[in-house]
């Protein structure tokens, strides 16, 4: 996600829950699904880490992504610095990459 927004981001980290629940639904290897869902969720968190994003103890990855998409929203334009914003970038487009895995598996 090369030159993204912070709003972007924030629509992006929104969507991963829904694309990886629809993708999963789609596979035709459920076992597959696991081991990339997992994957997923350790991008997630350590997004979260890197902005600081608390969530209670024991949220599940999409409750994460969601309080990370939040956190994005909520910081003004001006609070961002490069280094920062490119290292969400990056986190965004390894998460899609892992989706775009994950609904390989559907093989219709």
């Amino acid at each position: 996600m090369t030159g993204s927004s912070p709003a972007d981001l924030a629509v992006a980290f929104r969507s991963f829950a829904r694309r990886v629940r629809e993708a999963a639904a789609r596979a035709d290897d459920a076992a597959a699904v696991a081991p990339l869902a997992a994957e997923v969720a350790a991008l997630v968190a350590g997004s979260a880490a890197r902005l600081g994003v608390r969530p209670a103890p024991g949220a599940d990855w999409p409750t994460v992504a969601a309080a990370v998409a939040d956190h994005i929203a909520h910081v003004r334009a001006s609070e961002w610095d490069e280094p920062g914003l490119d290292a969400l970038r990056r986190d965004s487009t390894q998460i899609a990459s892992v989706i775009r895995r994950i609904e390989a598996l559907d093989a219709r």
